[in-house]
């Protein structure tokens, strides 16, 4: 069968995200013997050289009429498709490229289904987190992108930003090309109801959970070198960065805390640290993924206190990969992933005191942070391998093709 997949990136370096999970489904494929296609910006370098990567559209990095309707990608999707001619299309990010890409799709009645990897298909900022009053928020279904605007939803607060993004969506939503998409696949039962609405309705979501590559899953069950706890992903307040400092503040200073990344409040953390002596806490800024992994393999748990709307969280599984457990928000497709007691702890969004609690809970068991970490290692193992996404999709392209449910071959 042919495949095309498509995402804004197919970069050999620095992928994130969801153009970790598109790139992986394409070698996925590849390797299961599928004549498999990526389409995305001219932005090198690409996952692998191809032929086809001159019809990619010129990249931009600045805000231009394209981040509305890009004609070119547009264009250059028609000739594409005229070349390699895929039996099936999968969609994985439009940003750059935008909704123009589907229109010759569609044109060419060819079917599509769609990873949705956060809540832009209803959020114009992607957020769907109402942070003020701790609840998600969903005043933009429909067509109305007004209260993204009227709020200035946008993490810069900058007006215009959120016009912007708010008119985009606007756009999107009126091309009526989301009715068309044969399935959207999302990787959590709470994304899926949170997408849910008019234009996509229930019996069109798919939950297929990501996977985790299995180069990245430690071969073997280690729970040794328990040294500290660990932070990984952007430092920003939406993640929950300035919840967990407040913590570490109220904590023993004989507790050490490494926190891994960058991001837009990183000099305000630090400065924070600073003002308030607090030693036991580490910056390391970004790491290549090699030192991450020996980060995780020395922990003593991960901490996800993010503070808006996580559809899922891979980082959850990374740390499971390597046997250590999880004290997460219990907020959007986390609580799927991280079940409280036994792969891990959960705690309300903010809340200083039960997230101390769950520190101090492993800090002063060892024992039992090794158990829930030796759980999460059976469960990343067993429910978010390549062998089960395989066939979760194989099974969803077949029946989207209207082929036989119960043929796994493609």
């Amino acid at each position: 069968m042919k495949i095309l997949i498509i995402h804004s990136f197919f970069s050999s370096e620095g992928a994130r995200g969801a153009e970790i999970i598109a790139q992986d489904t394409y070698k996925l494929l590849k390797e299961a013997g599928n004549e498999v296609y990526f389409f995305a910006t001219d932005k090198p370098p690409y996952l692998e050289d191809a032929e086809w990567t001159k019809y990619f559209p010129i990249y931009y990095s600045k805000f231009t009429h394209k981040y509305f309707w890009n004609m070119e990608a547009q264009k250059n999707m028609e000739l594409f498709l005229d070349a390699v001619k895929p039996d099936i299309v999968h969609v994985h990010g439009t940003h750059c490229l935008s909704y123009s890409i589907f229109k010759p799709i569609f044109d060419k009645k060819i079917p599509v289904v769609m990873t949705v990897h956060d809540t832009g298909v209803l959020c114009p900022v992607h957020f769907g987190w109402d942070t003020d009053k701790k609840l998600i928020c969903r005043k933009c279904k429909g067509l109305n992108t007004i209260p993204c605007i009227i709020k200035n939803c946008v993490f810069t607060k900058k007006r215009l930003s959120s016009f912007n993004m708010a008119f985009a969506n606007f756009l999107e939503k009126i091309s009526g090309y989301n009715r068309k998409i044969e399935k959207f696949i999302v990787p959590s039962e709470a994304l899926g109801n949170y997408i849910e609405c008019k234009d996509i309705p229930k019996n069109k979501i798919e939950v297929i959970p990501n996977f985790l590559n299995k180069n990245f899953i430690n071969k073997i069950n280690n729970s040794d070198n328990r040294e500290y706890f660990l932070y990984v992903g952007t430092l920003a307040d939406y993640k929950g960065v300035n919840i967990l400092l407040k913590v570490i503040q109220s904590l023993p200073i004989e507790i050490p805390f490494k926190i891994v990344g960058s991001g837009p409040d990183e000099e305000k953390y630090k400065s924070f640290v600073k003002e308030n002596k607090i030693f036991n806490v580490e910056f390391t800024g970004n790491l290549d993924r090699e030192s991450i992994i020996k980060y995780y393999k020395n922990s003593i748990a991960l901490i996800v206190p993010s503070n808006y709307f996580e559809i899922f969280g891979m980082i959850n599984l990374e740390a499971f990969a390597y046997s250590k457990p999880v004290i997460a928000s219990k907020i959007g497709g986390i609580p799927e992933i991280v079940e409280h007691g036994k792969t891990g702890f959960l705690f309300e969004p903010a809340n200083v005191g039960q997230l101390k609690d769950c520190i101090l809970k492993y800090w002063n068991n060892k024992h039992l942070a090794a158990e829930h970490g030796k759980n999460g290692y059976n469960k990343v193992r067993n429910k978010y391998s390549e062998e089960k996404y395989l066939n979760d999709l194989t099974r969803l392209y077949n029946k989207v093709l209207r082929k036989d449910d119960n043929d796994t071959n493609i």
